[in-house]
């Protein structure tokens, strides 16, 4: 690769060929989709033998199913014929998987179950024809949360996650019986770069100019007057917390703003209080006050590289399409053991805020539309430098800054140029 990563992203700044150039891109599904933990499926989603959902490692189409006997594969999406998708649902149940090209047929574990008129093949031609769908070799999931890795070696999945599992597990407690995705997903793409959509889930820089209308409508009181706190949560003197942390996960902590806020919320929401004796019995009290803090509204964003983001009531799943187009999968989480009422409850406040016509959604890809025209020119490389010399890293290489530091996008960067160095190609 002629554009070295150290040439990419050095001094906290990222040279604009790292969005721009087809070249990053490919190498970029080699060593860092072709060689990471990716999320692909979470397993409330393959409740029962059967069951899939569709999926994507980098630009590998997969299909993440659980199998008749129950174990849950990572399948590549591909025939073993003439190399057509046998998969064209989102999710489903299916006992096989065949492929309408040549009618090849495949069973749920992958293996082959059938060919068309196999006499057209001699003995010799067939030899190879027991082979199935190839496998992903590391399949393995954390709390429900299912990862898949194309390479055959390397860090475990516990080992991927290091420092980020914590905050995972707070978004996970929210629920006194964990999380679940049981209410549908919803699309959106933008023509530029998936990492723009990994810097913004953890910015809290831009919360108080991007999304300015929509904090005046969310801020309003009921008695019409606009309350400021929720426009003081991304001050430049805001007590909430920005985090960079190893192997380019981050978090973005608005529990000091927001935190109490949002066990009030929590608990004033159709089915609260109900819901809150349900976390007090399983967690006990502060537990249950930490975990609802983080994970019931907008307590805790967590980003886990490099394609897993927590946001709000969602989940997201970001796919890089090409070098310029990216889709991102959200998915409204289900608080499991919580009464059906709060989580509709819920899914009202992500469609009012992230659905298609929602408050804040819509603002940040106008962002990533400007970003995208902005940046074809010459100019200064993405300055990414705001809070460095205030918030050094500790001595596990953890950075925590104020709420409006890029310590979340520095440590992306820094992730990501591990992930691309020549050395581990």
């Amino acid at each position: 690769m002629r554009e070295r990563p150290t040439e990419l992203w050095s001094d906290g700044r990222v040279d604009r060929r790292a969005y721009l150039s087809a070249e990053v891109y490919r190498a970029e599904l080699d060593r860092v989709f072709g060689r990471v933990w990716v999320y692909v499926a979470h397993e409330s989603q393959l409740p029962a033998p059967g069951d899939y959902r569709s999926a994507f490692i980098g630009r590998s189409p997969v299909i993440v199913v659980r199998g008749d006997d129950g174990e849950v594969r990572v399948l590549h999406n591909r025939c073993s014929h003439r190399g057509a998708t046998v998969c064209q649902g989102i999710g489903g149940t299916a006992s096989v998987f065949r492929c309408a090209y040549h009618g090849w047929t495949y069973r749920n574990d992958g293996s082959l179950a059938g060919i068309t008129y196999p006499d057209g093949y001699s003995e010799v031609d067939g030899a190879g024809l027991s082979e199935g769908l190839a496998i992903v070799p590391r399949v393995d999931s954390y709390r429900g949360f299912v990862f898949a890795s194309l390479a055959s070696t390397g860090p475990t999945l516990l080992e991927h996650l290091g420092e980020v599992a914590p905050y995972v597990d707070l978004r996970i407690d929210a629920g006194p019986e964990g999380l679940s995705l049981r209410s549908g997903q919803q699309r959106y793409s933008y023509a530029f770069n998936w990492k723009i959509q990994c810097e913004n889930v953890v910015d809290g820089y831009h919360a108080n100019f991007v999304h300015q209308s929509a904090l005046s409508v969310l801020g309003k009181r009921p008695d019409g007057k606009l309350s400021t706190k929720i426009f003081k949560l991304a001050n430049g003197d805001s007590p909430s917390r920005a985090v960079g942390l190893p192997g380019g996960h981050s978090v973005l902590d608005q529990r000091p703003t927001l935190g109490e806020t949002a066990v009030k919320v929590a608990r004033h929401r159709p089915g609260g209080e109900e819901y809150w004796q349900r976390m007090v019995d399983v967690h006990g009290p502060d537990r249950a006050h930490e975990a609802v803090a983080a994970g019931s509204g907008e307590g805790l964003n967590v980003f886990v590289f490099p394609n897993l983001a927590f946001v709000s009531q969602q989940i997201r799943v970001i796919h890089p399409v090409a070098v310029d187009r990216t889709h991102v999968d959200l998915f409204p989480t289900w608080l499991d053991g919580a009464p059906d009422e709060l989580n509709t409850d819920r899914l009202r406040m992500h469609e009012l805020t992230y659905g298609p016509a929602g408050l804040i959604g819509p603002d940040d890809l106008e962002m990533f539309e400007r970003v995208a025209l902005g940046i074809q020119g010459d100019g200064a490389a993405v300055d990414l430098r705001r809070g460095r010399a205030s918030s050094p890293p500790d001595d596990d290489g953890v950075v925590v800054g104020q709420f409006t530091t890029e310590a979340p996008q520095r440590a992306f960067w820094d992730g990501w140029s591990v992930a691309m160095a020549e050395a581990t190609a």
